[in-house]
């Protein structure tokens, strides 16, 4: 196991490189991300607490001040009353407050003036305290007639009032109002009420004012309701440091009252600060009113604030994780993926490389799976080129009977003639060209061994190339012991410069090797197919010298009696049209019909009628070619009793001519393709009754084929075209339906049905079964045995 394990590493090793880095490129970013994050988050969460620690200050000091200002607004008011001014200014009135006897009765009137004075500042202070929520209780001081008037809502009398040494304005009073630290006034039966008295003082008073606002309701209704987190205190200070509200929490926040408070008397006091307590981390925040002179102060816990980022950063980290497992499976997919080519190369190289790999070396390092295609990829280039060196020295021959071809036997397409031409090297055109052939009489060689006589002809084909590429384009190829052909590119007026090439081509011969020659010239051709013809009417010129004399130079036109005019046979159209017959492709071959009678037509005015007649017997001489080779009884399948060329004599006109070969083609296309047709469908009969009868057993396509002697991918195709689904499809089908009736009918166990359906693998089976059927055997048994088993009780297997 350790073995295999190494020797994977090492013939793996791109496999393992391409997994690395595509896990550490998938990662990092995952990792840099989380990290971000993380931080992000936490600066984030401090830069929110700071700005929300800095709004809740705001708001509450903005509150306040407004209550203040509303006060102090109504404290103006009062202080200009007229009312206030009159019992200020009363004269006597410490006199009349003295008064405990009996009064007489001069002071009557006087004193009703007095009193009904003081009522009605009593009435004001009352106005002055229902004014506002937040004021508890509002005492008017008045030391010139050493007495303290309250109102509505005191818990104290005025007398007791009037004993309180805190209502005293202290010494270092020299603005107003002046705030005193926050007190507690004791109330019967409940507990003790935290006030803030403020005091008031005009210019205009010889007294002054002392508003009691209620802490508790103060805190309640307006801090309390501002945004408050958990582990946190709020307190406010005045200038001389007293404390004027807070949330209560002395046990958690005194010493770190105190600590601020000694800060704020150091002029240390910042912004934003934090603190050690009690092994915690405190966020203090501080925000001073400048209408007020107040310090409002807020401490946050912030490791318990923290310990929400703790939970975040779990969740980022639980989320990084399973972003890290995620991005390594589609590493390890993306991986396989990458590395898929690589591994079907290698599988396919030894699939088709019957020779034993080369060994693996237990020490070396270098040797991978790039090294065995560098050695497959290295042997196939050497065989390649042994190949290539092979097919050069075999190009000659090749070339010699493509052009042989070309001259007697053309059946090439335009586009096959132009790749071989490429291929080959060789220099002509396909219109315009002139045939010559080169005819020696080789009688007074016969003496000469074979070595010698090759040497000649080599000779006469260097001779012949250098006269050739001086003017023209063309190739000379050998056709026999004693006849070379010369073809070349000339235009019809320019026969007078063949005429000088080939009197230049005998006379090079004759100067150079003493050897005599006749050169026959066959007509123009104006394109490549007609160059049979060319290659027959120059062996006629040749059969044309006198009394067997050599040296002659004859051109065909110069010997026949009558001269007719060049007719265009279109070799092309007929080689198309053979083809589609030949498949059956009815259709396709009436229109390629079509356009050969077009091009036959249009020099139906300049040639003659025997020359069109003869382009039909050379259509129909292709036509019985073809029936012979795919055996066919030609004349039986057009239902006709005379010789196809005898009918093709007694037509009338070309128009006749035409009608006719256009139903016999038509009737010879519908039979092939009928027969075609008759022929696959057999052939998928007996492949499908193959299928059935051997369904259970080892079957392939490559077997049906052999079976049927027939390539298989041809087998394949009709298959297809015929069933709308492949070979391995319909046997998959076939198999899946004899297992579906086996669940049916039988008790036979899941395995064993597998094995008679053809699959040996139970797994494989059932995972198959499945993607047909969209369930497993055994449910498929479960919905239909029951009724199955109850209909044919006697089917189970014992």
């Amino acid at each position: 196991m350790i073995e295999k394990i190494f020797k994977f590493r090492r013939t793996r090793k791109f496999y393992l490189k391409v997994i690395g880095y595509t896990l550490f490129l998938s990662l990092l970013p995952v990792l840099i991300i989380s990290i971000y994050l993380y931080h992000n988050v936490k600066a984030s969460l401090k830069t929110e607490l700071l700005n929300a620690n800095s709004n809740y200050l705001s708001q509450t000091a903005n509150a306040l001040e407004i209550i203040i200002n509303q006060i102090g607004n109504n404290f103006k008011q009062f202080a200009l009353d007229s009312t206030m001014r009159e019992w200020e200014r009363f004269p006597r009135g410490s006199y009349y407050e003295g008064l405990n006897k009996d009064i007489s009765d001069t002071d009557l009137p006087n004193l009703a003036r007095y009193i009904n004075s003081k009522a009605k500042v009593r009435w004001n202070l009352d106005n002055m305290k229902i004014s506002n929520d937040f004021i508890h209780s509002v005492f008017l001081i008045d030391r010139a007639k050493d007495i303290t008037l309250t109102s509505i809502g005191s818990e104290l009398s005025e007398d007791e009032a009037n004993a309180q040494k805190w209502i005293e304005i202290p010494d270092d009073a020299t603005e107003f109002p002046y705030f005193m630290a926050a007190r507690y006034i004791d109330k019967p039966g409940a507990d003790a009420e935290q006030i803030l008295p403020v005091i008031y003082k005009s210019s205009n008073l010889n007294s002054y004012m002392v508003v009691n606002l209620n802490a508790d309701l103060i805190y309640a209704k307006i801090v309390k309701n501002l945004e408050k987190r958990e582990n946190e205190s709020f307190f406010a200070l005045s200038k001389s440091n007293a404390v004027l509200l807070h949330d209560g929490r002395e046990e958690m926040y005194g010493e770190i009252r105190a600590e601020l408070e000694s800060r704020i008397q150091g002029d240390h006091l910042a912004d934003q600060d934090v603190t050690e307590y009690n092994g915690k981390r405190i966020l203090v925040t501080s925000q001073t009113s400048q209408l007020l002179g107040w310090t409002f102060v807020r401490a946050i816990d912030l490791d318990g604030l923290y310990s929400s980022i703790f939970h975040i950063k779990g969740l980022i980290f639980l989320s990084s994780f399973m972003l890290i497992v995620a991005t390594g499976l589609l590493a390890f997919m993306a991986s396989q993926s990458i590395y898929g080519p690589v591994f079907r190369l290698l599988a396919y190289m030894k699939s088709v490389d019957y020779t034993d790999h080369l060994p693996v070396q237990p020490n070396t390092q270098s040797y991978d799976e790039f090294k065995t295609i560098e050695t497959r990829f290295t042997r196939s280039i050497e065989d390649r080129a042994n190949l290539q060196h092979r097919l050069k020295e075999s190009l000659p021959a090749y070339k010699e009977k493509f052009l042989t071809t070309l001259i007697k036997n053309n059946r090439y397409s335009r586009e096959e003639m132009i790749e071989r031409i490429s291929m080959l090297g060789l220099r002509f055109e396909l219109e315009d060209m002139v045939l010559l052939n080169v005819w020696f009489d080789v009688r007074g060689q016969k003496e000469l061994d074979f070595s010698s006589r090759n040497l000649i002809k080599l000779q006469i084909v260097d001779i012949l190339e250098r006269a050739l590429c001086t003017s023209h384009t063309g190739f000379i190829v050998e056709m026999s012991e004693d006849l070379f052909t010369v073809v070349l590119n000339s235009k019809q007026s320019e026969m007078m410069d063949v005429y000088d090439l080939a009197e230049n081509m005998k006379s090079e011969v004759k100067g150079i090797l003493d050897l005599s020659c006749t050169i026959g010239i066959g007509r123009h051709c104006s394109d490549v197919y007609q160059l049979h013809q060319a290659y027959d009417e120059a062996e006629e010129a040749i059969g044309h010298r006198g009394n067997g004399r050599m040296g002659e130079v004859i051109y065909i036109e110069d010997v026949r009696l009558e001269s007719l005019p060049v007719f265009a046979y279109p070799k092309e159209k007929e080689t198309t049209l053979n083809q589609f017959v030949k498949n059956g492709e009815t259709d396709q071959a009436k229109l390629v019909f079509a356009e050969f009678v077009k091009e036959v037509k249009e020099q139906q005015d300049r040639v003659q009628y025997q020359q069109l007649l003869q382009a039909f017997i050379q259509l129909w001489v292709r036509l019985l070619e073809t029936a012979s080779h795919m055996r066919l009884d030609l004349p039986k399948v057009l239902g006709v009793k005379n010789n196809l060329f005898t009918m093709l004599l007694q037509m009338k006109d070309v128009e006749e001519m035409i009608a006719w070969s256009e139903d016999m083609i038509g009737a010879m296309s519908i039979h092939i393709e009928s027969a075609f047709r008759e022929k696959k469908n057999n052939y998928i009969q007996e492949v499908m009754k193959l299928i059935d009868k051997c369904s259970g057993n080892e079957l392939s396509l490559s077997y049906a084929a052999d079976h049927l002697q027939l390539n298989p991918a041809y087998l394949s195709r009709i298959f297809r075209e015929k069933t709308g689904m492949n070979f391995l499809e319909y046997l998959t089908y076939v198999r899946i339906e004899k297992s579906k009736k086996l669940l049916h009918e039988t008790d036979w166990k899941i395995k064993e049905i597998g094995e008679i359906s053809g699959y040996s693998n139970v797994n494989y089976f059932i995972r198959v079964f499945k993607e047909a059927t969209g369930t497993t055997p055994r449910e498929y048994r479960k919905l239909y045995s029951a009724d199955a088993l109850s209909a044919n009780p006697g089917t189970s297997r014992q």
